[in-house]
């Protein structure tokens, strides 16, 4: 318990906004598709609501990014103290975005077969790209439905030319650890999930969802939360056990 707590702490204190160092975090499986056919996106609607303030937010740090500012990732190091949070810097890496691909949902994930695209993401992720920022989706699902899902996004409309990532934890890391290696590797410009927890795991550790954190502050300044890409179609009933 006491290194729960510990490792609570150690998060609580993070400052908003951060970027990318080098060296992977292992125990992190990444899979790729279709990464052969970069093309520029094809031209959609623009993004609106939340997800116009993401692409916002989006193309101004990748401004800043190819004008080499010193700018940090939106992943927080590992290495933060409640008075010495610590942000991982970009340097020169790839810029991307990092979307949590999971619904907020107890109990086994749904099947890919039952999943549809959520209104105003085609257009959102289209943007992005357009911009020459990567995606790579964050899951829990197991490594054999890594492509799976990327081929779910190009037969969704959601990914056409096949050009996203997908990381997921493997054994005992977490959602946090796969973070902080894309951080390592990438400038991490945005964050996205549906719940606040997918942004950092400090949220999984607060006993009241009311608690005020430090780090709130990067809400809608590089943490966004929108409903996930893919969502169970109104009719799709559960899957029976085998």
């Amino acid at each position: 318990m006491r290194r729960i707590r510990a490792a609570a702490l150690a998060v609580l204190a993070a400052l908003p906004l951060a970027g990318c160092a080098a060296s992977a975090v292992a125990g992190t499986a990444i899979e790729t598709i279709g990464r052969s056919q970069i093309e520029p996106p094809p031209t959609v609607a623009s993004p609106t609501g939340e997800f116009s303030a993401l692409v916002d937010h989006v193309r101004q740090r990748g401004q800043l990014w190819r004008e080499g500012a010193p700018i940090n990732s939106l992943v927080l190091d590992d290495k933060q103290s409640v008075l010495n949070p610590v942000a991982v810097d970009c340097q020169r890496r790839q810029p991307v975005v990092l979307i949590d691909a999971d619904p907020a949902a107890t109990g086994p994930l749904p099947s890919l077969s039952n999943m549809q695209p959520t209104t105003g993401w085609a257009e959102t992720l289209a943007a992005i790209r357009s911009l020459d920022v990567g995606i790579v989706w964050v899951t829990s699902r197991p490594s054999n439905e890594s492509t799976a899902f990327l081929q779910r996004l190009r037969a969704t409309g959601l990914d056409p030319l096949g050009l996203d990532t997908m990381a997921a934890p493997e054994g005992q890391t977490s959602k946090q650890r796969v973070r902080l290696a894309q951080a390592r590797d990438h400038c991490v410009l945005a964050v996205v999930g549906d719940t606040r927890g997918d942004a950092d795991e400090a949220y999984d550790y607060l006993r009241s969802a009311d608690v005020r954190l430090p780090i709130d502050a990067n809400w809608g300044e590089g943490w966004f939360l929108l409903p996930p890409p893919l969502m169970l179609t109104p009719f799709a009933q559960p899957e029976r056990p085998g």
